[in-house]
């Protein structure tokens, strides 16, 4: 009954799944091309350099066109997150605000915005093309703009569009840049940022005056004026360029004579105060005039030859990608740009009047083959220049990231928690000294390295459960073990750790309790100002965990953080983390060995500091240089009470190295890096099974990585190479029994054998609503310092064999699906053999085996956009087959599940806010911690349910109480053999922001 149940639900899952992948790849084929990494790039801008400037200009708006108290509808074209239009709620009482942009996936950051704002109930988002605006005639009071005109292809027809909607008296006001009411120290600071010459964009305002001044010509608008801020002290910085027009409502006019304007502003009334020669020339000729950029980069391209067809009339770009025609006749005419090494782009219809300039600007998109012409689309932007440490566009479907919001969401204390839903993770949970160890897609024996802002740590796995989640920015996991740039040995994966950055002034106190005399409290201050954002925090966790389990823990710990960008193409970033606490570890349960169960012990102290300084310097578009700095120190007392007399160990480690990756653009379409690396490793009296034995290890290591566009397809390739210097070492040749540990002989002074890894990715985009990526790497794995096998020797070094292949289709408006095909080979594979060996202080040293293994399988994931404003989901999970060396033959491999599903239901209502997640694991056997005689344990076959539902209130002082609840199902489901999970927990808490 039980198996026929099972085969059902599998059977229903593997049909719900591909309904909901059949309906969202329909979606995908019928999709425009603005993806969300569009929009969560330019939100990066808007929450950091522009951020000042929208206060400013909503109070310029709201003041000019008498705002507070008027009624009515107000449109922002291009609003993006909608900074504009919260700061404008802000001002105004009874106006009602639409954000019209043509990428919706900027919808639910605005919704987001609009509710934390208190002004949901006043906006509205609406899907639109600023030349095609989906509002009747005679629609809204006023329309306003900044930043997006310039993006418009048809200019003419988008203010066409914007006087139709507009009623009789209505207003306008589009441009780019700042109001003039912006600080000129504010406007140095975030033109300063913007750019890689510190001035911000650079474009002519003279002849974008003209532009806008012939379309209004063109459309018999006479009432407009065109607006050049100038404020007192602002020499040298760019205000940019406005226009404000207003639709008469009969013989009314709002612009007249009476009108004055301030000394420091210079603006344009119906004519041009600028060079005559950008300007409207009269004759019986006309000209043509445009600006040529690359399609992916927006750089101007200089050089570029605009011919007009079947004339002798021409001219080529200059270093701005401006060309200017002159003297051509009117007429209609086909105008073609061509330069070597882009597909050639020929504009229809261009028509030139009589002392007139017409206005035709290009995007070439780059071609495959010098001179060819082919459709290049939908290329992922990849700026490995400003990104050094970028993998491979193969490994795009395996890299998974969790933002700051979604470990909120999850109720996530530390860093392990917040991985929990990753596709394939399993966490497994013990009471041993490295308390939980995180794995995906079966990799384990190494499991996954970390890194704290790219800056690899060797001995860390003891740590992350201590960090706490609300100084972390996001969390990035390569879940394939094919990483070649992160770390040092990317075949076994890497989980990168980017502490949080502040964008603006912002206070936090979170005070939690629980379940088990469970409290956590928490307090954090961050701000940025000019060139400098920093951060600090305090917190402290206790717990007693179950009666006469010795599961007690104390943990308090200090983040402090510092960004500084000297100069616009220079950042530095360092960041320090101390942990000081105790932990008790857990007493095991029956089937595990006895001496699991009976035995005291604990860290008393714990105690862990990291310090890492990251510096990334641009001096050109095609170079840059990344250096990364880090220390780590730990310093633990272990205590075993387990003993009569009680014995102890003091275990300190500590730890530096550098790390630097050079990155050249050979040419526009390739990018090489080049890289070192160096660790230096030192525990003075040992570690772990090997107190009282000096341990120093050199680590030596190099990278090159080569990558290359060709039209619609990336390909990168790379290879690193890594030796250790074992300076001295008392971890290799125990032979015989436990006792061998006091007369180990150390080994001094050797190079290990070089170890060397390759790995070749690529991704492409057939067309703009699908990629299909594929990564293949090899290489050799060393086991983990001091790991002994069943002979007592050091194990065989692993030769592993890492495939992924997968497709992803955009799916525009509605959510994101990918799936993987995963294959690995391991040749020699590190694993567990079920045999332990008691060194001298009492501690259980578990002893390992190489065998040869593989596993294959399909992973996916289903993530849906904002749904009705309210609601989104997620869900992913594994199958997989996996075969060990067994007897002489394949075998499946029982050590590891064959399923591994999770998902997630967010809900966002007004103030409340509800997120429901689950998570199933198929069965799996181990032995580990078990007795020698009772064989191997079942585990896993568990579906877990957690919960956490909060209600906010409050704008600038934001308050939220919420209830969390885990394991709801009440199942006490095992991970690890003798450490089930405690059962259903509850915790209560407040959280109050200041900002």
């Amino acid at each position: 009954m039980l198996c026929d149940q099972m085969r059902y639900s599998k059977a229903a899952a593997i049909l719900l799944w591909w309904c909901i992948a059949g309906q969202l790849c329909l979606a995908a084929a019928q999709s425009g091309s603005h993806t969300r990494e569009e929009a969560l790039r330019f939100i990066s801008i808007a929450d950091t350099v522009l951020k000042p400037a929208y206060g400013p200009l909503a109070e310029q708006i709201v003041n000019e066109y008498n705002l507070v108290e008027r009624e009515g509808i107000g449109i922002d074209l291009g609003s993006g997150p909608g900074h504009l239009i919260v700061e404008l709620c802000k001002r105004t009482r009874r106006v009602q605000w639409i954000n019209a942009d043509i990428n919706p996936h900027f919808f639910p950051f605005f919704s987001k915005a609009a509710q934390e704002a208190g002004v949901e109930h006043r906006v509205r988002a609406i899907f639109a093309d600023a030349q095609a605006l989906p509002f009747e005639d005679n629609y809204a009071e006023i329309i306003v703009s900044r930043g997006s005109f310039q993006f418009w292809e048809n200019k003419r027809l988008a203010f066409s569009e914007i006087h139709r909607v507009l009623k009789p008296g209505g207003d306008a006001f589009i441009g780019r840049g700042f109001s003039e009411n912006l600080p000129v120290e504010i406007a140095q600071n975030i033109r300063s940022r913007q750019g890689e010459n510190g001035k911000g964009p650079q474009y002519n305002i003279a002849r974008t005056a003209a532009e806008l001044q012939e379309i209004m010509l063109a459309l018999e608008i006479n009432d407009y004026r065109i607006r050049i801020p100038k404020p007192l002290g602002s020499e040298g910085v760019n205000y940019g360029i406005w226009i404000e027009f207003h639709k008469p409502a009969s013989q009314e006019h709002r612009l007249n004579n009476s009108e004055t304007e301030g000394a420091e502003n210079s603006y344009i009334r119906n004519r041009m105060y600028v060079k005559a020669s950008d300007t409207i020339t009269a004759g019986s000729t006309g000209k043509i005039q445009g600006t040529i950029v690359d399609s992916e980069s927006k750089e101007p391209l200089p050089s570029v030859n605009v011919v007009i067809e079947r004339t002798t009339l021409g001219a080529a770009t200059d270093e701005e990608g401006y060309f200017l025609i002159t003297d051509v006749p009117p007429g209609t005419y086909s105008l073609k740009a061509s330069m070597v090494g882009y597909a050639p782009e020929t504009k229809e219809k261009v028509r030139v009047f009589a002392g007139r300039t017409t206005t035709a600007d290009f995007s070439l998109l780059t071609s495959a083959i010098a001179g060819e012409e082919v459709m290049v689309r939908a290329i992922r932007l990849r700026n490995v220049i400003e990104e050094p440490m970028l993998e491979s566009p193969g490994l795009e479907l395996s890299t998974t990231v969790v933002s700051k919001l979604e470990i909120r969401k999850q109720g996530a204390k530390n860093i392990i928690d917040a991985m929990e839903y990753v596709p394939s993770a399993l966490v497994e949970t013990r009471g041993r000294k490295v308390k939980q160890f995180f794995s995906v897609r079966g990799q384990r024996y190494p499991y996954p390295e970390y890194t704290v802002d790219g800056a690899w740590q060797r001995e860390f796995h003891e740590l992350p459960y201590f960090f706490s989640s609300p100084d972390i920015e996001h969390i990035e996991i390569v879940r394939s073990s094919a990483a070649l740039l992160k770390g040092l040995s990317g075949l076994v994966g890497i989980i990168n750790i980017i502490p949080r950055v502040y964008r603006e002034p912002e206070t936090s106190a979170e005070t939690e309790y629980g379940t088990y005399n469970t409290y956590r409290l928490h307090l954090s201050h961050g701000a940025a100002k000019g060139k400098v954002s920093y951060a600090a925090s305090l917190g402290q966790e206790h717990t007693n965990g179950p009666d006469e389990k010795n599961a007690g823990e104390t943990m308090a710990n200090f983040r402090g953080s510092l960004h500084w960008q000297p100069m616009a193409n220079l950042s530095i970033r360092t960041n320090i983390f101390h942990l000081d606490g105790m932990r008790e570890l857990r007493k095991a349960e029956p089937p595990a060995d006895s001496k699991f169960q009976n035995t005291s012990e604990k860290f008393d102290p714990f105690r862990a500091t990291l310090i890492n300084l990251k510096a990334h310097y641009r001096p050109s578009k095609r170079t840059s240089t990344e250096l990364l700095l880090h220390y780590t120190d730990r310093d633990h007392n272990f205590i075993n009470a387990g003993t009569s007399p009680h014995t102890s160990s003091h275990e300190y480690d500590y730890e530096w190295g550098l790390n630097v990756i050079q990155s050249i653009s050979l040419s526009g379409r390739n990018v090489l890096r080049v890289g070192g690396l160096y660790n230096h490793w030192i525990a003075p009296n040992g570690k772990r099974f090997f107190v009282g034995r000096r341990s120093d290890l050199e680590t030596y290591s190099a990278v090159v990585v080569d990558e290359h566009r060709f039209g619609s397809m990336i390909v990168d390739a790379g290879l690193r190479w890594a030796q250790n210097h074992i300076k001295e070492y008392g971890a290799f040749n125990i032979n015989g029994s436990s006792g061998a540990f006091r007369n180990v002989t150390p080994v001094i002074d050797e190079w290990e054998p070089s170890i060397i890894n390759t790995s070749i990715g690529a991704a492409y985009y057939p067309s703009q609503h699908l990629s299909l990526h594929f990564n293949c790497a090899s290489g050799y794995i060393r086991p983990r310092v001091g790991t002994l096998d069943v002979n007592m020797m050091e194990p065989k070094n692993e030769r592993r064999v890492k495939l992924d292949i997968g497709i992803r289709p955009t799916l525009e408006g509605i959510g994101k699906l990918s799936v993987v095909g995963v294959f690995v080979q391991q040749r020699d594979a590190i694993v567990l053999s079920d045999q332990t060996v008691t060194t001298l202080d009492n501690r259980t040293m578990e002893l390992y085996l190489n065998r040869d293994q593989y596993q294959l399988g399909v992973e996916f994931e289903v993530r849906s956009t904002l749904l009705y404003n309210t609601a989104s989901f997620f869900i992913n999970g594994m199958a997989m087959n996996s075969q060990a060396e067994s007897e002489g033959g394949m075998k499946r491999n029982r050590e590891l599940p064959q399923f591994n599903m999770g998902g997630g239901i967010f809900v966002s209502k007004s103030k409340l806010d509800l997120n429901i997640f689950w998570k199933y694991v198929s069965s799996y056997e181990s032995t580990r911690f078990v007795a020698s005689t009772s064989g191997p344990q079942q585990l896993g076959n568990f579906f877990v349910l957690n919960a956490t539902a909060g209600w906010s209130f409050g704008e600038r002082h934001h308050t939220r109480i919420y209830l969390e609840a885990t394991n709801l199902t009440d199942k006490k489901f095992l991970t690890v053999v003798g450490y089930p999970d405690y059962g259903r927990r509850f915790n209560f808490g407040v959280r109050q922001t200041f900002k």
